[in-house]
């Protein structure tokens, strides 16, 4: 790493120290959103990732909002970034969480908890997938799940007819 990373580094910690984040952990992130330099968003959800190239070191941040997942990828020595706190250490064996972007909701921070009735049901109908034009989009009968290069035109709704059925 350069001298002038380091230099850089250090400067931004000094206006804002930055806590040891670890993948699997529960942060809360507040921004400063560039366009109204008034209005701090809260960003809270599991680091699935870090990327660690020094000042340009960045987080991924996954968070369950209406029953889809997002993903937030945030350079955390970034000016705009005001403050990043530890709500929980969480301990993890994998370096990459990306496995809970097809796993059950349980893991994820969010303040609704999910019934056991409906994680039977998604198991039972999980194998109904419907690719979209790109492979990183998945549209199921529960919603999107799009990631972050996917264009939203590209997740429409769909539905499932009875087949079997006679009239």
């Amino acid at each position: 790493m350069g001298i002038l990373h380091k230099r850089a580094i250090e400067a931004s910690e000094t206006t804002r120290p930055v806590p040891d984040l670890r993948t699997g952990d529960i942060v809360e992130i507040k921004l400063e959103v560039p366009e109204n330099r008034r209005r701090v968003s809260i960003y809270k959800g599991i680091v699935m990732s870090r990327q660690n190239a020094g000042i340009h070191t960045t987080i991924r941040i996954r968070r369950i909002i209406a029953g889809i997942g997002v993903e937030i990828v945030f350079p955390i020595y970034s000016p705009n970034i005001k403050e990043i706190k530890v709500v929980k250490h969480r301990k993890v064996r994998r370096a990459r969480l990306y496995y809970l972007r097809t796993s059950s909701p349980g893991f994820q921070p969010s303040t609704e908890s999910s019934s056991a009735e409906h994680l039977r049901s998604s198991k039972e109908l999980s194998s109904f997938f419907f690719f979209g034009a790109r492979s990183s989009c998945i549209i199921s009968i529960y919603g999107a799940s799009c990631y972050q290069r996917t264009a939203p035109f590209l997740c429409l709704p769909f539905c499932i007819f009875p087949w079997n059925e006679s009239i």
